[in-house]
């Protein structure tokens, strides 16, 4: 059977001053659906058609404030790093070995990098979870350029047409 109608024991000032402070519409919201609980008396439904929310939410968010207090009402930030192998050090640690090696001038290779990463995780990873991980922390792919910066077209087709291999070109027809 339902124990009813519980009180909340929230400092009414304190929620006015969460709903001035509040810097988003949810948090607002939910600073407002306490202030009409505590300050006006008013019963669920009427919350629900004042703030918007579900009768739902409001039921779970006066529960939540009955046992940790106000901080209840405060939303936490979207986003983050829930399902990650290792944490951003950890990440940065383990490409400090591949760094010293690159900043040589040597050619890596993901493959030893991933490998690195299954041995640190102890398990199996995706390999693109290694390029993930590269991205993230700055890496890119540097491939060779396709013609020099300095590179100047014009003698380059002047030597073509006046080089030391200009006038021994063989024609293309065959010799009797």
């Amino acid at each position: 059977m339902s124990r009813g109608y519980q009180a909340l024991a929230v400092d009414g000032s304190a929620v006015l001053a969460g709903m001035n402070a509040a810097k988003t519409v949810e948090e607002f919201q939910r600073y407002q659906a306490i202030h009409l609980r505590v300050n006006e008396g008013l019963d669920v439904g009427s919350i629900a058609r004042i703030t918007g929310l579900a009768q739902s939410t409001i039921h779970n968010l006066h529960s939540r404030c009955r046992v940790e207090g106000l901080d209840a009402a405060r939303t936490k930030d979207k986003g983050g790093r829930y399902r990650s192998y290792l944490s951003v050090a950890e990440e940065k640690e383990l490409l400090t070995h591949a760094e010293a090696e690159a900043r040589r001038g040597g050619i890596l290779e993901v493959s030893k990098i991933h490998r690195a990463l299954e041995e640190k995780v102890g398990g199996e990873v995706a390999l693109m979870t290694t390029y993930r991980m590269l991205h993230r922390n700055g890496w890119r792919k540097i491939a060779p350029r396709p013609r020099h910066p300095k590179a100047d077209e014009a003698a380059q087709e002047a030597f073509k047409k006046t080089g030391p291999h200009s006038s021994k070109r063989q024609s293309k027809k065959p010799q009797p």
